[in-house]
């Protein structure tokens, strides 16, 4: 068997691509005999909007002779078993509007030439080796609406110019050692945020106020498995549309005083479980909320006085249609679906 997958192997020829100048997509997905070097030839193709090599068995660098598709549009190399570090070339694919590397081995820093692909609205290096810092230029990407860098090595503190980012919806972070404080400054003005994923990333300090309050359109909120400290914000139930919210895994205190209607609508999409200094008010709410939130009931001196966090049962979040939808919708973003905090919809 073995004898038999080694010769179905094959490789794509260079002189495949050489009188191919006028070919607009090439799409060679889900092959997982087609191995070796992705070919530098392929940056003849000048005509080239999309490329598309996907979860093939593809192995070394990136080829750098890639940049010079100005013309690019799409560039999809996800799943093989890319090496080395991305390229500084990669900035002359100046078209470019889709970017995922996601998936491969590729180390190294996140080159500053990102900066340059002011089209690019969904960029996805997720599940690499990729270190060190996010470089300031990818503030420069206006047009970007999906950014996912999790589950490399890239430390913080976040660039200030990604505050820029007015278009970004989606910023998935998670599984990487960014060792600060909730990137309060950041995340708080990126207004059109939908989706949130920090998780694992060592954040450290108490979950800011403000650092939210501004994101009418947060619909998912993961900061679990961190080293948060303090109480939950009021600010955080007060979100309109928000709809699953994972603070679990780190060391928030004091009461849980979370609106009961917001505990009921989010149900078993809100998880604050794994942190052992919060309680839950005597009373406050019924025997299963109460159960699933994973908390023990606070000491009777304590119900109701200022060591209640999240707000007051006096002044829930009101009910709204669009977080009733919310909560109960997929979020998909070029038709890939997201997936963060351990939880896939």
């Amino acid at each position: 068997m073995q004898a038999a997958a080694a010769a179905a192997a094959v490789e794509l020829p260079p002189a495949l691509f050489t009188n191919a100048s006028s070919l607009e997509q090439l799409m060679l997905k889900s092959n997982p005999g087609l191995t070796g070097r992705i070919p530098a030839t392929l940056s003849d193709l000048r005509s080239l909007r999309v490329l598309s090599l996907s979860q093939n068995g593809f192995r070394g660098e990136i080829p750098p002779e890639l940049g010079r598709l100005a013309a690019l549009q799409q560039l999809d190399l996800s799943y093989n078993n890319l090496t080395g570090e991305i390229p500084e070339e990669i900035g002359g694919m100046e078209s470019l509007s889709i970017l995922d590397l996601s998936w491969n081995s590729l180390a190294g820093g996140l080159p500053a030439a990102l900066g340059s692909l002011r089209m690019l609205e969904k960029a996805d290096l997720s599940h690499n080796e990729l270190a060190g810092r996010v470089p300031a230029e990818v503030g420069s990407l206006r047009e970007l609406v999906f950014l996912d860098l999790s589950h490399n090595e890239l430390a913080g503190p976040l660039p200030a110019s990604m505050a820029g980012l007015g278009k970004l919806q989606y910023l998935l972070l998670q599984e990487n050692p960014i060792g600060t404080a909730v990137p309060a400054a950041v995340v708080g003005s990126l207004r059109r945020l939908q989706v949130v994923g920090m998780s694992g990333c060592g954040l450290t300090g108490p979950i800011p106020r403000g650092a939210f309050a501004a994101l009418a359109s947060l619909a998912a909120l993961s900061l679990d498995r961190n080293r948060l400290d303090g109480p939950i914000p009021a600010s955080l139930p007060a979100l309109p549309r928000l709809g699953r919210l994972n603070l679990s895994q780190n060391r928030l205190a004091g009461e849980i005083a979370l609106p009961a209607e917001f505990v009921a609508r989010l149900g078993r999409r809100l998880d604050v479980r794994g942190n052992d200094e919060l309680c839950v008010g005597r009373g406050r709410y019924g025997g299963a909320q109460a159960s699933y939130l994973g908390a023990p009931p606070c000491a009777a001196a304590g119900g109701g006085s200022g060591a209640a966090v999240g707000g007051t049962s006096s002044s829930p979040v009101e009910s709204s249609a669009g977080a009733a939808a919310t909560a109960g919708r997929g979020f998909r973003v070029y038709g890939i679906a997201g997936m963060f905090g351990g939880m896939i919809w």
